[in-house]
């Protein structure tokens, strides 16, 4: 369905008939040979082991569990930030969409080209979105509140400027300053992957480390001149975990990674955590399958460090640990499910009545 959307919104492009559809639709990311990558973004990319296509498909693996696949999807004041859009739902309470707007304008060759856009695709609320008081950062509560006052008495975002919003980020300029934007994030995790995995890190270890910046963010630590460092991991524990397994054979290794897995049984089994139990039995049902047919050592190392660091997931009193559990282990493992989204189990793998002790 997502496929035939895509070729969809391409037929409606190439007839020139997108903004319209853009206004009111969920354009899906997806690769469009019209988003350009500089030889600067392809360089960076490189050391990180990613090219276009795993650019894209980090997009679109961020964007389901922010946007539900779109490249918009505007939503209002619901979480304090007063309004939300884009892949990585930047928004004004956090100051991290004024670049991106600020880029977007940047992009047109002259203002009057620019304006011609913005009265075309934001008629009623372009001034408003594009106004310095907007654009500043921090921004101000005049713009605040005229961004209040578009939303309706349930607190959403009203429908005219959530389909403006969404037409200007479903736009060609603005889904290059998403994508631009996307891969300069991606050039901050660099340090840190480096950090736990070495100079080289795999398209794996960037996957993982993708997600973990997005849902959990960094944890601190101090280097050697005492200065405080964001990672993934504090490197001394990542130290002391690697040296734990070091001694494993593939039997013990099997164990350890069981053993993990009961843990996030027992998570949802019990009570205040963001999961069902069709989702836990599916993914205790699937990773057993894969830890039994066995696993890469890359794999088992990610698998550990994701026990570890979902443990720390301290939001709404770790309420969320099942949940980051749950994501990383089904970037390592290749299958699992998060929300709606389900990866089968991976070609040549059977399933296995070991873990059904586990199931809730």
């Amino acid at each position: 369905m997502a496929r035939l959307k895509q070729i969809i919104f391409t037929l409606f492009f190439a007839i020139g008939i997108l903004p319209t559809i853009a206004n009111a639709a969920c354009l899906a990311v997806a690769d469009d040979a019209q988003i350009t990558l500089s030889e600067a973004e392809i360089q960076s990319l490189s050391q990180i082991s990613f090219g276009r296509e795993q650019v894209f498909e980090a997009l679109y693996n961020t964007s389901e569990f922010e946007t539900g696949g779109c490249w918009a999807t505007p939503v209002g004041n619901f979480d304090a930030q007063t309004l939300s859009v884009g892949v990585l739902q930047w928004n004004y309470g956090q100051n991290s969409l004024q670049d991106l707007m600020i880029a977007y304008r940047a992009s047109f060759a002259t203002p009057e080209l620019f304006n011609q856009e913005i009265a075309t695709i934001m008629p009623n609320y372009g001034a408003v979105a594009f106004a310095e008081d907007c654009l500043v950062i921090p921004f101000t509560i005049t713009c605040k509140e005229k961004l209040l006052a578009a939303h309706g008495a349930d607190g959403k975002l009203n429908p005219t400027i959530k389909s403006e919003y969404e037409a200007l980020f479903n736009s060609t300029p603005m889904r290059q300053v998403q994508t631009s934007k996307f891969i300069e994030f991606l050039g901050g995790l660099k340090p840190k992957l480096n950090l736990l995995f070495g100079e080289n890190p795999t398209q794996l270890q960037t996957k993982w480390g993708i997600d973990i910046a997005i849902q959990q963010g960094f944890v601190r630590y101090n280097d050697a001149q005492g200065v405080s460092q964001p990672a993934f991991l504090n490197p001394a524990d990542a130290a002391a975990i690697r040296a734990l397994y070091v001694p494993l054979d593939r039997e013990m290794k099997t164990k350890r990674m069981l053993s993990a897995i009961r843990w996030y049984s027992g998570l949802c089994g019990g009570i205040y955590q963001g999961v069902t139990t069709e989702i836990c039995n599916y993914n205790i049902k699937s990773w057993c399958a894969v830890v039994v047919r066995g696993v890469t050592d890359e794999q088992f190392d990610l698998f550990e460090l994701t026990y570890v660091r979902s443990r720390i997931a301290q939001g709404q009193s770790g309420r969320w640990q099942a949940n980051a559990f749950s994501r990383r282990a089904k970037i390592v493992l290749n299958t699992g499910r998060v929300g709606t989204n389900a990866l089968p189990l991976p070609r040549g793998v059977r399933k296995t009545r070991r873990c059904n002790s586990m199931l809730i």
